[in-house]
């Protein structure tokens, strides 16, 4: 979900704060984290107890983009991820 974090950038610049971020890409989560000071995403999201998952007002995800990419295979919506 985290990517890189493009998105919590924005989210930065408005005023909000990331309580967590989780991104299942291992080279996107080294990127994340050099990205925002050593913080590492959490891994795969749907390994992670709810319980875990901090108090927080709103929630965001992107949505998987390498399916769509022009530097990818292209699988779109057949893409199993």
């Amino acid at each position: 979900f985290a990517g890189i974090g493009g998105f919590r950038v924005a989210l930065d610049e408005l005023g909000g704060q990331c309580v967590m971020a989780s991104e299942v890409d291992a080279l996107a989560r080294e990127t994340y984290s050099t990205n925002f000071g050593g913080e590492l995403p959490c891994g795969d999201l749907t390994e992670i107890s709810a319980a875990d998952i901090p108090p927080h007002d709103f929630l965001s995800a992107g949505f998987p983009c390498q399916a769509f990419t022009i530097t990818g295979r292209q699988p779109g919506l057949a893409d199993p991820n």
